[in-house]
């Protein structure tokens, strides 16, 4: 059996480890350090835009699933929140592609309003007027979405939320198109 304090010691590693990613993958000390712009959308709806600063430029086309290289539709990135919840991150997904080559992307999530860290964001929204700006701490972008561009004819079935990932897979399908 483990004991108690060595779980706790483990766990403090843990969170350590996690806040120093968190910072080098955040832009902590860059311009563009941790702040999102929140917007309330609907009764149980969140607008989240950042813009990040890549190490990676995406002209350079280099593999997505590196730390710190641009992103593709269907990624996620774990999202903290430091001043509504200390190291608490949530995965949430990429509601965009990126826009152009550069190594400054916005990045935009649709976040529906649960328990927890959404609900405490909810209400810091309500109280500043439905919008306002937030420190926001990323690490990402996660997943490995499947390559449909070797397909002739695709299907896309969604809803809700997945609309966004089906909007902007589509969108990036017609960018890669050949146009002859």
């Amino acid at each position: 059996p483990v004991s108690t304090s060595s779980q706790s010691l483990f766990r403090g590693f843990d969170r350590l480890v996690r806040w120093t990613r968190y910072t080098l993958l955040s832009n902590f000390f860059s311009k563009n350090s941790c702040r999102a712009h929140c917007e309330l959308i609907d009764s149980d709806t969140i607008r989240v835009t950042t813009t990040r600063t890549f190490l990676i430029p995406l002209s350079w086309k280099y593999p997505s699933f590196l730390p710190g290289s641009a992103w593709q539709a269907g990624q996620h990135f774990f999202l903290a929140f430091p001043t509504l919840g200390p190291l608490e991150s949530h995965p949430m997904t990429i509601a965009n592609i990126p826009e152009s080559e550069g190594r400054d992307q916005e990045i935009i999530w649709i976040v529906r309003t649960r328990e927890g860290l959404t609900r405490r964001l909810k209400n810091w929204l309500i109280e500043k007027g439905g919008q306002g700006d937030i420190p926001l701490m990323l690490d990402g972008p996660y997943g490995a979405p499947d390559d449909i561009t070797p397909y002739r004819t695709c299907i896309f079935i969604g809803g809700a939320i997945r609309f966004f990932i089906l909007f902007h897979s589509i969108k990036l399908m017609a960018l890669k198109v050949d146009p002859a």
